[in-house]
Formats: structure tokens, sequence, C-alpha cells
């Protein structure tokens, strides 16, 4: 008896759908725990929940400012293994910037599902591309005119991957704090590569005490932020500061709300890469 010889393009599609499914999910039920989690304790903001598509839902939460003015708003971007209301930068942010008159958007991005190495990180940006667009689109549709991307470690990283991506027209400016690509994320990670290819205004902030490869790179994230011949770059160092702004978060702000208000001045154009010392920061 002669079996049939097995179609070899269809064995070769079911093997790249399971692939797909070993390597690039991400654990939704963990994540529906968390937002059942914050809900029960947010002190101010509402979780929401946004869609990328048809069949996939993520959790974000929207903050109001104090006086309910809707004219600018941050999305927030937490770091590796953490969620939308992290107590760490995240968190404090989103009380400063409501107490400030910005709305704000903390997005709950990609969690990994339990058992997975860290390493799996770098195959969730694609959907956390996604989830930065909806989150996008939501601002727009509520009327904001003013959006500011900004990420915390990995976060940041994530931010300046979606905006090489051809993500910046509905962005105004780009704050990366702490910026983090580990070496061991497989596929690599290479954040030099997207600071490189972006013009919009990017601030890039860390501490003096930061992780070593943090501020190991701060002259290399200048540099290659600088090559495209931007002039709206600027990176300030917070003296004192480790990679949590232990005591510091007060000043993180402050330092975020300063560059912001420099560009609706100018300010900042006009500085270029001049060194501006005042005594707890040095921008470049």
């Amino acid at each position: 008896m002669i079996r049939p010889r097995p179609n070899r393009w269809l064995l070769f599609l079911g093997f790249c759908f399971l692939i797909r499914l070993s390597v690039a999910d991400w654990d939704t039920d963990k994540e529906g725990a968390i937002a059942d989690k914050l809900s029960a304790q947010l002190e101010y903001g509402d979780i929401i929940w946004l869609q990328t598509d048809k069949n996939s839902e993520f959790p974000a939460i929207y903050t109001l400012p104090v006086y309910n003015k809707k004219d600018r708003a941050v999305i927030l971007l937490h770091g590796m293994s953490a969620h939308m209301d992290w107590p760490v930068v995240i968190s404090p942010l989103r009380g400063f910037f409501r107490d400030r008159m910005w709305s704000s958007l903390s997005v709950q991005l990609p969690v990994i599902a339990t058992g997975k190495p860290p390493a799996e990180y770098s195959r969730t940006l694609d959907e956390a591309s996604r989830r930065i667009q909806s989150s996008i689109q939501y601002l727009k549709d509520q009327g904001y005119d003013t959006l500011v991307l900004a990420g915390y470690g990995f976060g940041a990283t994530i931010a300046a991957f979606f905006l090489t991506n051809g993500h910046t027209r509905d962005i105004d400016a780009f704050v990366g704090i702490s910026m983090l690509a580990r070496k061991f994320l497989a596929p690599q990670v290479n954040l030099l590569d997207y600071l490189e290819k972006l013009s919009l205004p990017v601030l890039d902030i860390y501490g003096s005490n930061d992780l070593p490869v943090i501020i190991r790179t701060a002259d290399d994230r200048r540099l290659f932020a600088q090559k495209n011949g931007a002039d709206r770059f600027s990176q300030i160092m917070i003296e004192g500061a480790d990679h949590y702004y232990t005591g510091h978060v007060q000043t993180l702000f402050n330092d975020i709300i300063s560059w912001l208000q420099s560009l609706d001045s100018g300010e900042n154009k006009e500085q270029g890469n001049q060194a501006v010392q005042d005594g707890s920061t040095i921008t470049y």
C-alpha cells in the first residue's frame, strides 16, 4: 500500500504556528489578576480596558488631573516584570502629573507567562507597540492635543522601539527614565539604534547612582541620539539618585516638567547641545 506523501507546506505552516504560540505569548490571565488587585486599592484613577484588535484587550490606569483639565496627557510605560501602578517611579509619577494638571494613561505592558525566562521579553515589543497605539487613539478620542510618551527602564526601550517604527506623528515628546535594554534579551534589543533614528524631542534622564550599565552608556546614548542632526535631545543626571530614585522622585518629576515647559517656550531648541548646570542636574 502506498501512503500519501505529507504536504510539506502545511507541515511548515503548522510548525511555524506552534513556534509562534510557544515563544510570543503573554499571560493575559496574570494581567487580569493585576487589574483586579489594583482596582481594589487605587487611591485615584480608573482602570479601563482597551483593545488592540477584536480578540485582544489590555488594562490601563486613566488618571485625570485634579481640576479635570483635558488638553495634555502622558502615557506611562513601566519596567520589566512590573505593572501599571508599580510603586517605584510609575505610581508616584501618576500622582505628580495629576497634581500638575496633566492626565496620564499608565499602560499594562505584556507580562510573560510564569516559568518563561526574562529573555522572552524582547518578543513582546510588537504587542507592546500595539498597546501604545491603542492608548494614543483612546486619548485622541478624548480630545487631547498634546501627548508625551514616558517610559521607565525597559519601558523606555519599548517606547523608543515604538517611536522608531514610524509612530512619531501623534507624540510630541519622549521621556526615557533610566533607559535600559538588558544583554540577556533574545533576540537582543538595540536601544542605541532606536535613539539614532529619533528626531522628536527626547529627554534621557538617569541617576548618578543608577545601574552601572545605564551610567556607562550615557555618552553613547547622547552621541547616537545626535547622529541624525536632531538638536532637541537633552540628558539629565540627577545627583545622588539610584535606579529606583529613592528620595529623589520629586526631583525626577520636577526635571521632567521643567524640560517639557522648555519645549513650550522654545528654550530647549535654543540650548541645543550646550551644557547647563543648575547644581542638581547636568543637561547636554
